[in-house]
This record gives C-alpha cells, structure tokens and sequence, in this order.
C-alpha cells in the first residue's frame, strides 16, 4: 500500500499543476495544524530548545526558582514570554545585574514599577522581596499579564501586584508620587521616549534599573547617562555572552551536564552584548556610591 501512495504521490508532484494543488491543500494544512500544535504547546517561541525543555520537570519538578535573589518563588506553568525559562528557574537569568537586584531588594521601597515585566519574574519576586511595597506590573503583551496575573496569586502577592498593559512618562511621573519608587525597566528600545526630560526630573528622589536596548538604537545608553548623571549614582554594567556563561557559572544543578549542555541550558540569547544602567539616587544614597561586584564577569 505505502508503494502503491508512494508511486502516485510521484506522478502527482513532477508536475507543476500536481504540487501546486498539494502545496496549497495538504501541505499548507500541516504548516497550520503544526504551528497550532507548537503554539498550544507553548514551542514557538523563537528560544525554545526542546534539550532544554526537557531538563525542567528532572530539575525544577515544582517549578520553584532554586537560586538568586528570588531563591523560592513558584512559576505556574514552564512558561517565559520574550526570554527562556530555564534561566530563570535555575537563577542564572541575568546574574550580571544581581548584585544591584539584591541591594534594591533591601531599598524600602513604597511603590516599584516594571515596566516589560513579562511573566513576572521581577515584579513577583520584588514584591516577595519587599513585603510593604506595592507593585505596578506593566507589559502590552495579553499572554504576558495573564502569566503574571498568575504567578502573583500562586506566590500570594496577588493583592500587592496591580499588573496593567501600558506606561507611558504621565503615568510614571503620577507614581512617583506615590513614596520612594523602584523603576525596572525593559521597554525594547522606547526608553529615551519614556525617560524624557521631565520624566527624569519626577525620577530624582528614586532608584532606577534600566536594560538599555542601544541595537534599537545606539544614542540610548549614553543619552540616558547624561540624563542621569547629576542626580544618580550610576552605573553600567554589561551583558555575559552565553559562551562564557556555560564556561564560568558554577551551579550545583549543572554539574551532570557537558559544557555544551550548559550553554544551552543557560543561555537567555541576546544577540548582542547589551547593557543595563542602574541608577541610585542621590538623595537617598549621599555621595557615596554603592558598591557592586558584576557577579556575571566572574
């Protein structure tokens, strides 16, 4: 039988009009009923590594974060927007910038913003980390606050973290108003829209961390540095390629696996070397600068 389906399937493709009929029937239903089985799945993510994916349950059964500043708090599902989750569950997810995480997660903060937050891994995890701050959670994207919306409640935090779909400057000037403020910001490439002039004058008497996104547009970093700089300690700290990652972040969890296992595992896939700028005010900091050791330079 297979020969036999074998055998006409080759008459009809060596003609034009026979694989024009195919590619426009058959094959186009199988490119839309795989890409609906990889979207259902959660696989069409441009970062997903099916290697990786299948180390999550052997490693993270319970889908607790193991190591970071947010060591313990739970995912509800295997699932990252813009980013890999494995990273992330295994505490590696931007370890260059954890030193300023961990020094912000002693900030007192009344009020923290992120801005992009994705499924929550920093809005959740800071409002675990600062149990007297509320949180404003913003991101356009409809999977990403739904998850977000999710992983609070599942941390109970819920009635702590408002998540929203967009920030623009006005709104970030009003909460400013709101107490000493936390900025976290992954705005791809809209920061010097959103950091304005009057923006960054409302942002005086606050701490920012912001991921700079100058690929977009290279005159961000040092256009917001020069924003910054009369009224913030700064500091920029640059991305680990993934390369390096797999040869100099010694996890416990990670010790069974080649380095090129590692690599892969660890990998958040930049494709650039990137920076974020980390900015103390001031007014709360004095003129002493807070020191921070980059532990992904490691």
């Amino acid at each position: 039988m297979k020969k036999i389906v074998k055998a006409l399937l080759d008459r009809v493709v060596r003609t034009k009009m026979g694989y024009w009929v195919l590619e426009k029937t058959l094959v186009r239903a199988g490119q839309f009923i795989e890409a609906r089985r990889q979207a259902c799945l959660g696989l069409d993510d441009w970062w997903y590594d099916e290697f990786v994916y299948a180390q999550l349950p052997r490693l993270f059964p319970d889908l607790r974060v193991q190591n970071g500043p947010f060591q313990g708090m739970q995912y509800p599902a295997s699932e990252s927007v813009c980013s890999a989750v494995f990273p992330k569950l295994l505490g590696s997810y931007e370890r260059e910038i954890q030193p300023a995480v961990e020094k912000f997660c002693n900030g007192h903060y009344q009020t923290i913003v992120d801005i992009g937050c994705a499924e929550g891994y920093y809005a959740v995890g800071m409002a675990l980390r600062n149990p007297h701050a509320n949180v404003h959670a913003f991101d356009i994207d409809q999977r990403a606050r739904r998850l977000c919306q999710a992983m609070a409640a599942l941390n109970q935090v819920g009635n702590r973290v408002q998540v929203l779909a967009t920030c623009d400057s006005i709104q970030l000037r009003e909460l400013s108003k709101t107490g000493r403020m936390l900025v976290i910001c992954d705005c791809e490439g809209f920061e010097l829209e959103l950091f304005d002039d009057e923006t960054v004058d409302a942002m005086r008497g606050h701490d920012l961390l912001i991921e700079l996104h100058d690929g977009v547009d290279p005159a961000i970093s040092g256009t917001l540095s020069q924003r910054y700089q009369a009224s913030h300690h700064l500091q920029l700290v640059s991305s680990v390629d993934d390369i390096r990652k797999g040869q100099t972040y010694d996890f416990d969890q990670l010790q069974d696996y080649s380095l090129r296992e590692r690599i892969r595992l660890l990998a958040e896939r930049r494709s650039y070397v990137m920076q974020w700028l980390i900015c103390f005010s001031r007014v709360h900091a004095g003129e002493t600068v807070p020191v921070l050791q980059n532990s992904g330079q490691n």
